[in-house]
């Protein structure tokens, strides 16, 4: 199984959100899980000071909320709606959670998700601001191409804390390689220049 076969099997309808909706709220004691069938959400959770620290982007298909449900536990981090997209709402206790595919589907999901994380951090640390910025890019754009990021400037000075200044002068850097290019203020990544940009991952 996987989460299409999942989505199909859904009873109720799917809930449209916009950019800059706010989909699940830090320190919320309702267990509910959002399964993202289309679009992109950034998680955020709040320091002690009130600083938002800015966590991760993630793109559909993704299970949120669903470690806060098993463990009864607060939600800790905030997600809010990047693009338009679509999700749905779920509690643990729906009868479909308790059929062994959808449970095996889920564990593997975790799992990625855990392993993912793990491989991530083991990369980050010896790239250098600019790779980073590359690795974000390269992660954050699939196929068909070219293909938009979906992610401003302001956010991914955020996720990978560079300067703006910095920031403007990798892109600039990176434009110049072919790994991007820029339309209309967006970065926009080509076939090729997706391949660019795995290749500095090596």
């Amino acid at each position: 199984m996987n989460f299409q076969e999942l989505f199909q099997r859904l009873s109720a309808p799917p809930v449209a959100f916009r950019p800059g909706d706010v989909l699940m709220y830090p320190d919320s004691a309702e267990f509910s899980i959002l399964l993202l069938e289309s679009g992109t959400v950034e998680v955020s959770r709040y320091a002690q000071e009130g600083e938002r620290i800015l966590q991760s982007f993630m793109t559909a298909p993704q299970c949120l909320g669903l470690i806060e449900s098993l463990t009864e536990s607060p939600v800790l981090s905030g997600v809010k709606a990047v693009t338009a997209g679509r999700y749905y709402s779920l509690s643990l206790k729906d009868p479909l959670f308790q059929t062994p595919d959808v449970l095996m589907l889920l564990l593997r999901y975790l799992a990625g998700l855990s392993e993912e994380t793990m491989r991530q951090n083991a990369e980050e640390k010896h790239l250098s601001k600019k790779d980073r910025l590359a690795y974000a890019i390269y992660k954050n754009t699939k196929a068909p191409f070219p293909a938009t990021l979906p992610l401003k400037r302001e956010d991914l000075a955020d996720l990978l804390a560079i300067p703006m200044r910095s920031l403007y002068r990798y892109l600039n850097e990176l434009e110049e390689e072919e790994c991007i290019f820029r339309e209309k203020g967006k970065i926009v990544v080509s076939e090729e220049g997706h391949q660019l940009l795995a290749e500095k991952m090596k």
